[in-house]
């Protein structure tokens, strides 16, 4: 049996004749729908100055967004061990609400400084933002958490990466920076603690 054509326009999903009217329809339906994603996409943004704070306390969690990082990082790192988790580390994860956005994980370094100050140095080594909450400064609000609330004193990052993103870094007063051997990487210190780094590197020529 022949088919005769239609004039009118052809819909792609069922290749049947779609009217004018329906073809308004369909129009207005993705127009919403198009209205509709972008306002679930407001939902994503916050106020960081708003952000919360809390440390983990079990591993569980601690594996869950040690996981997150090292599937989104691009650059080198260490195998995984215990000593990612012990009990000189720090997981501390950012909140906005009822929705976790990033964390940062520290170490304690103080006892590498404890010859030259009295002052406890915790060291940021990882940091991560949910993709959904990125380029709104989550990462520069923990970090500035971090350095006023809990001791942070340095953060490690790869020489290419600095150099890219010095100015960054430099904002939130790590200035002073210390090539790691044998490694691509360096500790960057805020700029009060290079009196302590200055007296450390005299009397010992690693950190």
């Amino acid at each position: 049996m022949k088919v005769k054509k239609q004039k009118n326009s052809v819909c792609a999903i069922n290749q049947r004749a779609v009217p004018p009217f329906h073809q308004k329809a369909i129009a207005v339906r993705n127009a919403n729908q198009v209205e509709n994603t972008l306002d679930i996409l407001k939902l994503e943004k916050i106020d960081t100055t708003k952000l919360e704070y809390r440390e983990l306390t079990k591993l569980a969690e601690k594996k869950k967004w040690f996981q997150r990082f090292r599937k989104a990082y691009s650059g080198g790192m260490m195998p995984v061990s215990d000593t990612h988790y012990g009990d000189d580390v720090k997981f501390v994860v950012a909140s906005a609400g009822s929705c976790d956005v990033g964390f940062l994980r520290l170490a304690d370094f103080t006892h590498r400084f404890k010859a030259f100050t009295d002052m406890p140095a915790w060291h940021i080594c990882d940091g991560y933002v949910k993709t959904a909450y990125r380029s709104q400064g989550v990462l520069e609000a923990m970090i500035k958490n971090a350095t006023q609330e809990l001791n942070a004193k340095s953060l490690i990052i790869e020489n290419d990466r600095l150099d890219k993103h010095a100015g960054y870094y430099a904002a939130l007063g790590f200035t002073h920076q210390c090539y790691i051997a044998g490694t691509d990487c360096s500790r960057v210190y805020l700029t009060e603690w290079e009196p302590v780094i200055t007296a450390l590197l005299e009397s010992k020529p690693q950190i």
